[in-house]
Order: structure tokens, then sequence, then C-alpha cells
């Protein structure tokens, strides 16, 4: 089989981590020929090299670009999402997520289009998703069934997966954690991604037990520097707690905006107790994922895209609801999304529930690295990407 992928290698970015991975499981499949073409950056986005060590950045560097002959799949792994037809090839998939329930105008307007009709026309493209969640949003934006597939994203076991007790005592002595519950996200200070509940609920939570600490890891190396960084991270935190609450919760806890290569990034996972995301809107919500492959028990919102891959064994789910956000635009147009709301409650309930359970905790390192390992890898997701 011949299949010619176009997308981005180089970006701190969601879709350049899927794009790499897809590629380095599709180069381990025997009888596939794999060629790829770098697609501009979007956004005024930069590039950062180093995400990989050495041997697999040059083994993506040296797949071939498209050699014109017709291939068996097409797949677009970028953005604007281009729908288009694609003459070359006998089937196109497109790569896309739609985290508010639908796909709203901005992306609408991002494509130059206005309905699936106007951006497909008669391609007959395949998008490709990797959540029931996002799924339903492409139904909802008129997407026929028949056309969307369920892809969920994996995780390299070589990378994410639970350190020897040894290393983690000692890589958690060296960071100064060896005292500490540490609770980690992956996300900064993006409102869809829930940090203002973070902050409530790890400050509620550091009033009863003193070991929690907090860490934060932000993308804002994308942007080309400290687009949101530690000053707009203080301000939020002093904008939602009580002077003493925020001073502790500032005392306690690091906001990482810094670039780090996935190795450093499964280190934070390795070294962590436990993961938070009380997110409102996700396509897939990969950290959760590589999360439960290091080890750590996890606390997300209930309803979306990570209920395809959670369990009770390692995960509390936390009670949401449902609710419509209307949006104005500079354009002049208005529309209503869709995001989940945690409760705030219930999150701290859950916090507090891993502090108060270790055995609970201790059993999630177990099962959750086994669950993900045997169900969510690169090569699987290649598996359901080929079939298509």
């Amino acid at each position: 089989m011949r299949i010619a992928v176009e997308g981005w290698l180089s970006a701190p970015h969601s879709y350049t981590t899927v794009n790499q991975f897809q590629c380095l499981a599709m180069l381990e499949r025997p009888g596939l020929t794999v060629f790829h073409r770098e697609r501009p950056l979007a956004r005024g986005w930069r590039s950062v090299a180093g995400q990989l060590d050495s041997a697999r950045s040059h083994r993506l560097t040296q797949m071939p670009p498209p050699d014109g002959e017709r291939v068996d799949r097409w797949l677009r792994a970028d953005a604007p999402y281009r729908f288009g037809p694609e003459p070359r090839a006998d089937r196109l998939l497109v790569f896309a997520t739609a985290e508010f329930g639908k796909l709203h105008h901005e992306y609408w307007q991002w494509m130059g289009a206005r309905s699936w009709a106007e951006a497909c026309g008669d391609s007959g493209a395949i998008v490709v998703t990797p959540s029931s969640w996002s799924r339903q949003g492409f139904l909802a934006s008129g997407v026929p069934a028949d056309q969307v597939a369920i892809v969920p994203h994996g995780i390299d076991p070589t990378l994410y997966h639970p350190l020897p007790l040894g290393d983690r005592v000692a890589l958690r002595r060296a960071w100064g954690w060896s005292d500490a519950f540490v609770i980690y996200n992956v996300g900064g200070t993006i409102p869809r991604k829930g940090s203002d509940l973070i902050i409530r609920a790890v400050a509620a939570v550091m009033e009863r037990y003193p070991q929690v600490r907090l860490v934060m890891k932000a993308n804002d190396a994308i942007y080309g520097g400290d687009r949101a960084g530690a000053t707009q991270w203080a301000a939020q935190v002093r904008s939602l707690l009580p002077d003493r609450l925020a001073d502790l919760l500032l005392a306690r806890s690091v906001y990482l905006s810094k670039f780090l290569d996935y190795g450093d990034m499964a280190r934070l996972y390795q070294a962590a107790d436990a993961y938070l995301s009380p997110y409102r809107a996700e396509g897939f919500n990969m950290p959760v994922l590589e999360a439960i492959a290091c080890g750590l028990p996890v606390v997300c919102t209930q309803g979306g895209p990570t209920d395809d891959f959670i369990h009770p064994d390692f995960a509390h789910p936390i009670a949401s609801q449902l609710q419509p956000h209307h949006i104005q635009y500079g354009d002049g147009e208005q529309e209503t999304v869709w995001m989940w709301e945690p409760s705030l409650e219930a999150t701290v309930a859950a916090l507090a529930g891993l502090l108060d359970r270790p055995d609970w905790v201790a059993q999630a390192q177990q099962r959750g690295p086994q669950w993900a390992h045997s169900r969510f890898t690169w090569q699987r997701a290649i598996d359901r990407l080929l079939a298509a």
C-alpha cells in the first residue's frame, strides 16, 4: 500500500505529535510505502526542533515527497482543514477535530467555506477524528455519518511508561518532590482546559493537605516565547483566590512555559503523583492518555472525549454538565457552541479521594499503564487509520 501524508513535523502542537508518531508507526509497517510533504505552519506558529531523539527525527526527514504516481491513501494532517478533491489518491483522509460540539464559525472562516457541502464538494473526503465526542461534533456540522471515522490517538510505550521505583525516587529527590504529592497538568491558562477550576480545586485541597504541590506545563513555545507565561498565571491565581490562598498556591506551584522534548515531558508524568484535567472542550486530550500510560491516576471531565479511554480502575471522572455558550465574533457573526462545565465540588472531592485512598492510587499506578499499553498504541492507531 502507498500512502501520502501532508502535515506538520516541527511545531510543538498536538497535530504535529499525532503526525510524527503516526508516520513513525507507518514506517515500521511492512508493505507500506510512506511519502510526506511538510505543510506551512498556521497562525504565525513557529517551528521547534528537537522534539524527538536524533535517530527518529532523521527517519522522518528521510521520507520522500509524493512521487506523482497514484496512492492508495492521501492523508491531510494540518490546518486549515482542506476537504477538496485529491485526484492522485484512491481515498482521501483528513485529520480534524471538533472540540466544541460542532465545527464553529472560526473553522469555517479559516477554511473559506460555510457548510460541509461547500468545503467538501464531491471529493468523498473521510474525516479522521480521534474521539466519539469529536465525531458527534462533525455529525452536528452536517458531515454524513459514513464520512467520519474514529481513529484514537496512541502512546509510544518506549517513552510513556512508569519509571522503576529507584529511578522515580531519585528523580523526585533531584526535583525536591520527595515529600510532596504532585498534581500535574498540561495546558497552561487556556480557559477551555479549565485552568480556573484547577486553581480553585487545588487551592482548596492544599488547605487540607499541606503536602500537595501543583505543576502546570504550558504550550507557550509554539508562539515564539512566553505568550501567556508565569506572569499571566500568577495574575489569574490572584484574580480567583483570596490573598492568603493565592500566596499559598503560588508558593507551592510551578508554571513551566519553556519548550520540552518528549523525553522531558514523559519524566514530568513519571515523577508526578496524579494528573488533573477539568477541561471544557477537547478533541481527544492526549496528555490524559500519556499520564495514564506513565502510571498516574487521573481526575478528568466526564462526558467529553476522555470517556473513550478512561476506566474506574485508574480514573475519577468529574461530574460535568454540557452547557451552551454564546459567542459574538468580530466579523459580526454569532453562534452557540457547546462546552462541558465540570463541578468544582466534585473536582475537589476527587482530588481529596486520591490523598485519602493510597491503596486505590497504588492500583491505578499498575492498571493504568496496562490498559494504555494494550489498547492505545500508535500501531493500533495505524490499523484503524488504514482501514478508514
